[in-house]
């Protein structure tokens, strides 16, 4: 007799923005019964202020594993991350915690490889349609006669003329 291994479980870390706006589960992983474990820390419920969430999050439509804390290296590991990206300013702490936490899952699933230590170099990017206006306006430039360049003297600067009124410059 073969003993049927239970698939592995997709674990599903919320924050506050899916309890105030009462994100289904189902919305954010494929949903099979049973294929996923939601995960969150104590931090995000303290973040909750209106009643109407208050009262979700009393009935929740599945289960959360609340977690207390994370490991002080995960959360380092995630503000240099920040730091690097440019966005560690825009991060709360509990919003760092809540990536450190996911950093930890993947590390006691045995995935810490999966995990980004550092960021990935950040390349320009151009849709296809500026990348061929660019390559157009290179190729008008260098098929243009050179314009020779008139330096300004003294006497550019140093005119009697009388300024034409707006009527003259309009043609009137």
């Amino acid at each position: 007799m073969v003993e049927e291994v239970p698939p592995l479980k997709t674990a599903v870390i919320i924050d506050t923005n899916v309890l105030i706006n009462q994100i289904a589960v189902k919305d954010l992983v494929p949903y099979e019964e049973g294929t996923y474990e939601v995960f969150t820390l104590q931090q995000v419920f303290d973040e909750i202020r209106d009643e109407r969430t208050r009262l979700y999050v009393h009935n929740l439509p599945f289960k959360v594993t609340l977690r207390e804390g994370v490991d002080e290296k995960d959360f380092e590991m995630v503000q240099a991350f920040a730091k690097e990206t440019g966005d560690f300013s825009s991060l709360s702490k509990t919003d760092m915690e809540v990536i450190a936490l996911g950093v930890a899952l993947a590390r006691e699933a045995g995935q810490e490889n999966l995990v980004k230590k550092e960021p990935a170099q950040l390349t320009e990017f151009k849709p296809e349609f500026v990348k061929k206006i660019e390559a157009d306006l290179d190729e008008e430039s260098s098929e243009e006669e050179p314009v020779e360049e008139k330096k300004p003297s003294v006497d550019d600067w140093n005119t009697t003329e009388e300024k034409p009124s707006r009527r003259n410059r309009r043609g009137k």
